[in-house]
């Protein structure tokens, strides 16, 4: 009769061993896995507020809205095409404008006010980018480095401030109302 091999058993025992540690291993993971996003799932459907018909109507507007992009003018600056990088950059600006006087004038509620104030704030900050591109716009076709240098830092502050802004606007929509 044939007698299995010393190791071939220690190897099967190990594997065994191994196996079954690692199928409880695998098991716990998916279970906490499973209850990590059936919390997720629970607490982006339940908003802490409700929101307001006022605060419904902005934030559709503040969608709907163009915003102005203060990096549109790029493509026109690599070209060195300065003259229609101020022009692109004067269009920008004006969607900002119409942007802010519109939003601006409509009313939230109390507890939607925050958000409000720092979309008006991205865009203000958009708006001033805009400004600060036309101008370095003017002094790259006047070919003044130092003018266009100044501009440009003034203008990236903007861009960096308008960002920040947006990203805390939509960090206070998700906390207070899930959307």
């Amino acid at each position: 009769m044939l007698t299995p091999n010393v190791g071939v058993q220690e190897m099967h025992k190990y594997l065994n061993k191994r196996l079954s540690v690692t199928g409880l291993a695998v098991c716990i993971l998916l279970i906490i896995s499973a209850s990590a996003l059936c919390g997720c799932l629970q607490s982006q459907g339940e908003p802490k507020y409700n929101l307001t018909a006022e605060d419904s109507a902005y934030l559709e507007a503040s969608e709907n809205l163009p915003m102005g992009s203060w990096n549109a003018a790029s493509d026109a600056e690599v070209q060195e095409d300065y003259q229609k990088m101020y022009r692109i950059a004067e269009e920008q600006k004006e969607l900002y404008e119409i942007r802010i006087q519109k939003l601006s004038s409509m009313p939230v509620s109390d507890t939607f006010q925050e958000i409000k104030d720092e979309y008006q704030m991205a865009d203000e900050y958009g708006l001033k980018a805009c400004e600060y591109e036309m101008k370095r716009a003017k002094a790259l076709m006047e070919s003044d480095p130092t003018a266009e240098e100044q501009y440009w830092e003034i203008e990236d502050d903007a861009m960096d401030e308008s960002l920040k802004h947006m990203a805390l606007a939509k960090k206070l929509r998700i906390e207070r109302y899930g959307l």
